[in-house]
């Protein structure tokens, strides 16, 4: 019984830690990074369903540390593609590790932490439209267009380092005739739009695991055979 119970337990265990994680993108600079940019490359989704084509990236780079403000250059790129034939990015945004006071933006996008909720994902500390956290107004990042400018974060006292997480974009006059897509509007996650494809350690740790719990099956099968 001990044994079959151990059998189990690494079989769930193999299987357990070969299954790929799908954590969120986190982006992290300490005050070393002056210069560092660091990219996230979204999907698209619309009423929450991953929608082909629907695509942006963002560069993010850390200008200056003066005092408790951190500035950051960004750069919002469009790259949806076929079967989408018109989108616009029309807002950025993120929450901040630690807590920030206060936040500014210059350039294509202007700061509405104060108005953070986004439709379908809820309320982020920082985000960045022209017009309010809900797009709207005809704004924002078109097909093959890259718009930028900065943004700076304020901090309650002067910080080391800070991680900018649960990052977003959201979506508008989204227009995808084959997919029956008319002015939609979607919101955009960190992703690259495809599949995890396990390393080839992993395959073998999932191996080992179902051959564990496989085993496991095949010995109470022969139990019961023998017992009628």
């Amino acid at each position: 019984m001990k044994r079959r119970l151990a059998s189990v337990i690494i079989g769930a265990a193999c299987i357990a830690a070969a299954a790929p994680a799908t954590a969120a993108t986190v982006l992290s600079w300490d005050s070393t990074d002056i210069g560092q940019t660091q990219n996230a490359d979204f999907i698209g989704l619309v009423d929450g369903a991953v929608t082909a084509g629907l695509t942006a990236s963002i560069d993010y780079t850390l200008q200056s540390i003066v005092g408790n403000d951190w500035t950051f250059g960004y750069s919002v790129q469009n790259t949806s593609s076929a079967p989408i034939t018109a989108s616009r990015v029309s807002v950025f945004g993120f929450d901040v590790t630690p807590d920030i006071l206060t936040s500014a933006s210059t350039g294509v996008y202007d700061d509405f932490t104060a108005n953070g909720n986004v439709p379908q994902i809820g309320f982020r500390e920082a985000c960045y439209s022209q017009v309010n956290c809900a797009g709207g107004g005809g704004a924002g990042a078109l097909i093959g267009q890259t718009l930028g400018g900065t943004f700076t974060l304020t901090f309650a006292a002067a910080q080391d380092d800070l991680s900018l997480e649960n990052l977003f974009v959201r979506y508008q006059s989204i227009d995808a005739p084959t997919l029956g897509i008319q002015g939609g509007s979607g919101t955009g996650i960190p992703g690259n739009g495809g599949g995890v494809i396990p390393e080839p350690g992993t395959w073998m740790m999932m191996i080992v695991g179902f051959g564990a719990v496989g085993t496991m099956v095949r010995s109470a099968r022969r139990r019961k055979y023998a017992i009628a």
